[in-house]
């Protein structure tokens, strides 16, 4: 809940690594997600640097909590259950995306916003709140590339 206006909050965390390893952040997924915590998606970008501008890669990936897993048992890990991955970028051969290149039939990876606020009810809003959150890769992408250093 909030703690102003006490209404229920969309639960995200976005994590964002530069020259950070995918695997780092990917093993990262389960602990936000877990049972100890309010979250219920988990956003992450990565830029990887490699020698030249051109070869510079990225990836994205979106995870959300299993809110459909049994209950956690005493002793079970804070890592419990584990996440479900909604939408991760897809390697071409063994490399992820080059930031360079445009994006190619990936249309806007969405999340249900019932899920932002699960279990509670999706508040009543004036306009509404949309039925999805919307992530748009193509955005993502040409940022990285505006704003990475020479």
């Amino acid at each position: 809940m909030q703690p102003v206006l006490g209404r229920p909050w969309p639960t995200i965390i976005l994590e964002v690594g530069n020259s950070k390893g995918v695997p780092d952040l990917a093993d990262i997924c389960d602990r936000p997600l877990g049972w100890k915590t309010q979250i219920k998606v988990f956003v992450g970008i990565a830029y990887n640097r490699i020698q030249t501008r051109a070869t510079d890669s990225w990836w994205a990936c979106v995870a959300v909590r299993d809110i459909n897993a049994n209950p956690p048992a005493a002793n079970s890990p804070n890592t419990y259950p584990s996440c479900q991955v909604l939408h991760e970028t897809a390697k071409a051969n063994i490399r992820y995306p080059n930031v360079e290149a445009p994006l190619v039939g990936i249309t806007p990876w969405s999340v249900p916003t019932a899920l932002l606020y699960h279990p509670d009810p999706v508040p009543v809003l004036n306009p509404p709140l949309p039925a999805s959150f919307d992530f748009g890769l193509h955005r993502i992408r040409r940022a990285i590339g505006r704003n990475r250093n020479p």
